[in-house]
């Protein structure tokens, strides 16, 4: 196990750090305005540009990237496209083709996996600059709309390396600071301003480095801002934290052995106690992380929930903006194209608000016309570009005809409390096994929602699928996410489902008893 640095304690940060990342993303939120004003005009460009510079690999040439003239001709020139015709092409690069399917690559990284399992992406120097036309602008625009995040540290979730950092084929795989994400000398900054050092990413076992984490944030008194992606890894890690007889220990200094008792002593943590000055919490907040928003809207109650925008392994689709009621469309990052419920592709400026679409992404990972398999809903207009709002995976579970989506099933789901997911069984007679971690979940009314459905009212009124069963877990987030690290998911990547496809989870489940 790592020992805890006898530095920490020192105090303070490098505010002169702060000072130059203001600076490095000065006037990027009013170049982003900017462009959400001329929407259909930047779109037109940024596609361009990303055919320019990939005209060059395998991919490019044999679709004619050097002569399609606008995005009319590239929908023509070019299918819709999901992962599995990807695949052949990012295997080839892997293998040596290293220009098969963008021109520029530096590592790959692997998606989460939450739907159809782990998928390998491409990225390149042009492919991170699409990030960075979206994370700037969204830095740019809470340093000045939520400035005390400035003037102490902050928590970017930096999550233990549970997996291999190179393919079979020996290809770089993933970054190791994913501050680098901003670029090289952003990163060097935001390293300065850390409640935890990037060092906790190199931990190959999860208690070691949960361990050196909290102990980490125990000391930062100062913490003004915690940026995670799942909402359940943060109230895991807090979870954690409150088992005091764990962290009371010799190894705290005094004044944080008392602070921590201080905030333990109802026997609930008060996290007013641990970081009073505590800003900006940014993580999911729509979707399936939804249901998870309360609780810690009761954890953190000094600061102010910044849902995050939709952002992918495969790319940015829609960037935060403080005062836009959702997610903007991420305009400068990649082309977007909308695909209705009677499969009508639209372009950004096409889409109507109240109505909901498919993701269709193009981008520098080689992500051309690739579906993302994400619906989303138009909340509005953020000046013409369109604001999105998550509403979950385009997942169908299939056993016998009952073609269920998971969208679908959230609707279903959302009056019950707490984390709860349905699962699919193929035994004799399928079916479905609705794991809730309360016990009120009413089986009966749960599945008069699903029947809403009329492929699974048929199927059940023919006795094909066996009637709804509930099980109560308790721990069920929890657990969810022990069973995803086994899977070889980043914990910090661990994204909360509504459906589930299988059974694997369940068998799971019964050989964690």
């Amino acid at each position: 196990m790592r020992c805890w640095p006898s530095t920490l304690g020192s105090g303070g940060i490098d505010m002169q750090a702060w000072d130059a990342i203001r600076k490095a993303v000065e006037g990027e939120r009013e170049r982003f305005i900017q462009s959400t004003r001329m929407t259909a005009q930047v779109q037109e460009q940024v596609l361009q540009g990303i055919l320019h510079r990939h005209r060059g690999s395998r991919f490019g040439r044999e679709h004619d990237f050097a002569f399609i003239g606008d995005s009319r001709q590239y929908a023509h020139q070019v299918p819709l496209t999901e992962y599995r015709q990807t695949r052949p092409w990012i295997e080839a690069m892997l293998k040596g083709d290293r220009q098969a399917l963008i021109a520029d690559w530096s590592h790959f990284e692997t998606t989460g996996g939450s739907d159809g399992g782990a998928k390998i992406i491409p990225y390149g120097a042009s492919g991170m600059r699409g990030f960075q036309k979206a994370l700037y602008p969204w830095l740019d625009d809470l340093l000045q709309q939520r400035p005390a995040i400035g003037k102490g540290s902050a928590y970017w979730s930096i999550s233990p390396v549970l997996r291999s950092d190179r393919t079979a084929e020996s290809v770089p795989l993933g970054l190791k600071n994913d501050a680098l994400y901003f670029g090289p000398e952003l990163a060097g900054n935001i390293s300065k301003t850390l409640a935890v050092p990037a060092t906790a990413g190199e931990f190959s076992e999860l208690l070691p480095w949960q361990t050196y984490t909290l102990k980490h944030l125990l000391q930062a008194q100062d913490l003004r801002m915690i940026s995670v992606w799942s909402p359940t890894f943060l109230l895991q890690l807090m979870k954690a934290l409150g088992n005091s007889e764990r962290w009371l220990t010799d190894s705290l200094p005094s004044r944080i052995r008392q602070r921590l008792g201080d905030a333990l002593k109802t026997g609930t943590l008060d996290t007013t106690v641990l970081w009073p000055e505590l800003d900006t919490l940014s993580c999911w907040t729509q979707g399936p992380a939804q249901v998870f928003v309360p609780a810690l809207r009761q954890l953190f109650p000094q600061a102010h929930i910044q849902g995050k925008g939709l952002l992918a392994t495969e790319g940015v689709v829609s960037v935060p903006v403080e005062g836009a009621q959702d997610p903007v469309l991420a305009v400068n990052s990649g082309y977007f194209e909308f695909v209705d419920n009677a499969g009508k592709v639209l372009q950004a400026a096409e889409v109507q608000p109240g109505e909901r679409y498919r993701i269709i992404l193009t981008n520098d990972l080689g992500m051309y016309r690739y579906d993302l398999g994400d619906e989303v809903e138009i909340s509005g207009w953020y000046e013409q570009a369109p604001m999105l709002r998550f509403r979950g995976r385009i997942s169908t579970s299939d056993l016998v005809g009952e073609k269920l989506e998971e969208v679908f099933v959230a609707r279903v789901l959302e009056s019950v409390d707490g984390f709860s997911l349905l699962c699919a069984v193929s035994e004799s007679q399928p079916g479905y096994v609705l794991l809730s971690e309360t016990s009120e979940s009413d089986a009966a009314r749960i599945e008069k929602g699903l029947f809403r459905n009329p492929q699974y009212a048929y199927a059940r009124k023919m006795g094909q699928l066996a009637p709804l069963a509930i099980r109560q877990v308790a721990g069920l987030d929890e657990l969810y996410s022990r069973w995803r690290l086994q899977q070889g998911q980043q914990l910090g990547d661990i994204k909360p489902v509504y459906l589930l496809r299988d059974d694997s989870f369940l068998q799971f489940l019964e050989s964690s008893r």
